[in-house]
């Protein structure tokens, strides 16, 4: 974690219900949330080190109120950012996040992808928990790769399950939704592993891998009450860099060639 970084402060002994020093009414180490720390993370390095304090242009799709801008405003760098998005809001646009500084294109990924967005407009394109609930998720994996501007970044995350254990909710469970009449559809429409995933997004574009990252490989229960503690979140980051196809979800940080 960069020194400069205002989220977390390792001098403070008393946790308060702030996650990463973002949002209030949290786990101070939520994650739940881990994935947003990451996106303001990789998004400081990408404008500290690639961009060299050239304004940047980011396109959170499916971001739905913005979350993700506030854990990158936590980092000196979001000074030059602009953080747009592309969602079908289907609760309208009221709760978004500064949206009067923000572009909102209103969209429905699965039949229109991201039409109204020029080719090559974003620096870095963030798409965090869309994917599994589309039919053809390598149809949005196609047009986030064609509105990324050439050597920009992309990081695309879903919820993932270990090899193998992906078939069981991929084949076997919406068989047994079927024939126990199950009446509400489950919203997740896809069951990825790590491996799966990787293999979509790399069939949609010249991709270049440069991280995959899980999350949540143990959380909530009883052990919740450690999100309270930053060592708590390190393990969790640590294993979710080393075995990140046994976490619950995964991210994967790619560039276009």
């Amino acid at each position: 974690m960069n020194s400069s970084c205002k989220v977390i402060s390792s001098s403070c002994k008393t946790p308060s219900l702030i996650a990463y020093g973002v949002e209030p009414g949290r786990m101070p180490y939520s994650l739940r949330l881990s994935r947003y720390q990451a996106i303001g993370e990789t998004v400081n390095i990408y404008a500290r080190l690639w961009a060299k304090n050239k304004s940047i242009r980011i396109l959170d799709v499916g971001g739905d109120e913005g979350r993700a801008l506030r854990y990158i405003e936590a980092y000196p760098t979001s000074n030059n950012i602009k953080c747009d998005i592309a969602d079908l809001f289907p609760d309208g646009t009221q709760r978004v996040y500064k949206k009067e500084q923000r572009d909102l294109f209103q969209l429905n990924f699965e039949t229109q992808g991201l039409k109204s967005i020029a080719d090559n407009s974003y620096d870095i394109v963030v798409c965090e928990q869309v994917m599994e609930h589309l039919v053809n998720p390598e149809f949005l994996a196609t047009e986030i790769f064609r509105v990324l501007k050439k050597d920009g970044i992309a990081i695309i995350g879903v919820p993932i399950f270990p090899e193998g254990i992906h078939l069981i909710r991929k084949v076997l469970v919406p068989k047994l939704d079927k024939l126990f009449l199950k009446k509400k559809q489950r919203s997740h429409v896809q069951a990825f592993s790590l491996r799966t995933f990787n293999k979509l997004l790399k069939s949609t574009g010249e991709w270049k891998v440069i991280e995959k990252r899980g999350f949540r490989i143990i959380s909530g229960g009883i052990l919740r009450k450690l999100e309270l503690y930053k060592w708590w979140w390190k393990i969790n980051k640590t294993i979710g860099g080393v075995v990140p196809s046994m976490c619950i979800e995964a991210q994967i940080v790619l560039t276009k060639k």
